[in-house]
């Protein structure tokens, strides 16, 4: 298994709403979604 470490950042609630919608219509942990989107982000 890989390294890993945390990270955290407070966000607003409209934005934490969406965040939860997707990663669970996309049946995605939250830490699998928001690694998918900062892969995406940095290819």
């Amino acid at each position: 298994m890989a390294n890993t470490k945390n990270l955290c950042a407070q966000i607003d609630i409209a934005l934490h709403n969406r965040v939860t919608e997707e990663k669970d219509r996309l049946e995605m942990t939250t830490s699998q979604y928001i690694t998918q989107l900062l892969m995406e982000y940095y290819e």
